[in-house]
């Protein structure tokens, strides 16, 4: 018992994992004065960029949040090389991302329970 709680060599790849800032701590309904509930999505910003709808959950009286994103790049498609390139470019960055967007989807479904 004695070398499992002072052990000469402990491994490194041995750890706790990274804190996840996307569960949620406080679950407190929080009332928002001249807000209807039932509203339908309102829009927020309409411009040729961006286009931001607001709509609270009715059960949580939060804001809910889907994003969808559409980046247009000239020339990403005008030979087979740049064609190459921007797949490549958007697989690394898909890849980049997997790891923060892994936190927030366990975060949500912690949320549900």
């Amino acid at each position: 018992m004695n070398r499992w709680e002072n052990p000469t060599i402990v491994n490194p790849l041995l750890h706790m994992p990274v804190v996840n800032e996307f569960i949620p701590t406080d679950f407190s309904v929080k009332e928002i004065e001249g807000i209807e509930i039932e509203s339908p999505p309102k829009f927020i910003v309409d411009d040729s960029s961006l286009k931001l709808w607001y709509k609270l959950d009715k059960k949580f009286k939060m804001p809910r949040a889907n994003t969808y994103f559409l980046i247009s790049c000239k020339g990403a498609y005008d030979s087979v090389k740049a064609s190459v390139f921007t797949e490549l470019y958007v697989m690394l960055l898909k890849d980049a991302l997997n790891e923060t967007l892994y936190l927030v989807s366990i975060g949500s479904v912690q949320k549900q329970l």
